[in-house]
């Protein structure tokens, strides 16, 4: 399967109905996970590297979208599910992309050239996590949601 057609690929999701107590323990479980684990901005994680599979994730966030009346957590929570293209099968232990914070922003623009071109810059899974952010867009958006 090439990487861009993982971006469309089917999820495998329960056909059992969600709890409100597995709703909230997904969601907030991936919520503590976006506040101290996520990827760098501009980084994209293993697929594996998420408390649950990106499918369930889906599902709860949806049905916390669905049922709350607050503008700010729908907006964070929106925020949440498209976030979800960060993380793609394949990546591997090492997140890829380019990491500003790995730079010496003490050093001299020809040093902080240098360390940037040994980054491994992962272009490849920048734009297919692009890619899926713009699916997941339109998935909520299909949904009412956006």
């Amino acid at each position: 399967m090439g990487i861009f057609s993982r971006v469309f690929k089917s999820s495998k999701k329960s056909d059992a109905p969600m709890t409100s107590e597995r709703v909230l323990e997904v969601v907030r479980t991936y919520g503590d996970v976006l506040e101290s684990g996520a990827p760098a901005p501009g980084c994209v994680a293993d697929v594996n590297k998420l408390p649950f599979p990106k499918a369930e994730i889906k599902e709860a966030l949806v049905h916390a979208l669905r049922v709350s009346s607050d503008t700010k957590m729908k907006e964070s929570l929106k925020f949440a599910y498209i976030q979800l293209a960060d993380w793609q099968e394949g990546v591997g232990a090492n997140d890829q992309g380019f990491d500003i914070s790995k730079v010496d922003q003490t050093a001299s623009i020809e040093d902080q050239a240098k360390q940037i071109s040994s980054m491994n810059i992962g272009h490849e899974w920048s734009l297919l996590s692009l890619a899926e952010g713009e699916h997941l867009k339109k998935e909520l958006e299909e949904k009412g949601l956006w």
